[in-house]
């Protein structure tokens, strides 16, 4: 039987995700490194803010519900200009290229559900929540902490490809009115009762599904607001849910996880063991559905692990059954 023992998320793993699967810049490959630019300016007055955070408007439960996009064509983003239209990049993910106010293009990132969120970096306080600042050339990367056991936060990506004191700037403003308006009336999803944007895919899983691809305790980290990873020595499960393009079954093999969910599995040729498992839980537009996604890669002379398909089938099937409304 395995044991679920909780750490600290992965850092990075949402954003990482995010640029991989975008078109345009590729963000994958930004280098941030640790700055104090002008952080006392920017940030709230005082020390950086302690002791727990118990804030109903940020948790994960809160967070899920609200649509990042219409965050930036709001009071968040006051004293920009909307120079595009928003574009959804994931749940909780929102992108739009904006003027500031001397007519200077900036892209803005908004994402709810940040990993790279870690307390001990932070350089001060926004809207009472720790501030980690993270900046490269004119890109400037700014997170208010909303869980310091978890590392989870709320990030702000601002590019001027210009000063980063200005990326800075306006990053740290927009998070700011962020932060406000997820306290004061945060636009919401209008996601019917059946749609996986409100659910908490980490609680779904059980030690006991997970007996069937790891033996003994896992680490459970936090994968953003709709990702987990279970991890055991050098082996490791990722749960996803998202939205994406139905899933093909000519890619892969069918698997029948439940009387009325069928899945497709597809075996890594390479040298490590792996096995990624996905199906579709609801059409959402015509070329768009709400997807359940397993990935599963272990080192190859990882005992006991020569049929990953099998292990991850065994923990998906669990999944199927205990998602709300399957």
């Amino acid at each position: 039987m395995s044991r679920v023992r909780r750490q600290g998320s992965v850092l990075g793993v949402v954003l990482l995700g995010v640029v991989a699967g975008c078109s345009g810049e590729d963000l994958s490959k930004v280098n941030y490194e640790r700055t104090t630019v002008g952080a006392e300016a920017r940030a709230d007055g005082g020390e950086v803010p302690s002791g727990p955070i118990d804030d109903p408007a940020v948790t994960q439960e809160a967070l899920r519900a609200v649509d990042p996009c219409a965050l930036l064509d709001g009071p968040a983003v006051a004293g920009l200009t909307a120079a595009e239209d928003a574009r959804e990049v994931d749940w909780g993910v929102c992108r739009r290229p904006m003027l500031d106010a001397e007519g200077r293009q900036v892209s803005i990132w908004v994402d709810l559900g940040e990993t790279n969120a870690s307390p001990s970096d932070a350089s001060g306080g926004v809207g009472g929540l720790p501030l980690v600042e993270l900046s490269n050339d004119g890109t400037c990367y700014m997170t208010a902490v909303t869980e310091t056991d978890q590392e989870l936060g709320i990030s702000v990506w601002a590019d001027y490809d210009t000063d980063v004191g200005v990326a800075c700037d306006t990053g740290t403003s927009v998070l700011r009115g962020v932060v406000e308006v997820l306290r004061t009336g945060p636009p919401r999803y209008r996601a019917p009762a059946d749609s996986l944007v409100n659910v908490d895919p980490c609680t779904l899983v059980t030690a006991e599904m997970l007996g069937h691809a790891f033996d003994g305790e896992v680490i459970l980290r936090r994968a953003g607001l709709h990702g987990c990873v279970f991890e055991q020595d050098r082996a490791t499960l990722r749960l996803t849910m998202r939205v994406g393009y139905p899933v093909d079954p000519e890619e892969g093999t069918e698997v029948a996880l439940t009387d009325r969910v069928t899945a497709v599995a597809e075996k890594g040729d390479g040298d490590m063991l792996e096995c990624d498992l996905s199906w579709r839980h609801r059409k959402v537009a015509e070329y768009d559905t709400e997807l359940v996604e397993l990935s599963y890669y272990a080192h190859p002379d990882t005992p006991g692990n020569e049929a990953a398909c099998e292990r991850v089938a065994g923990v998906a099937r669990g999944v199927a059954a205990a998602i709300p409304g399957a």
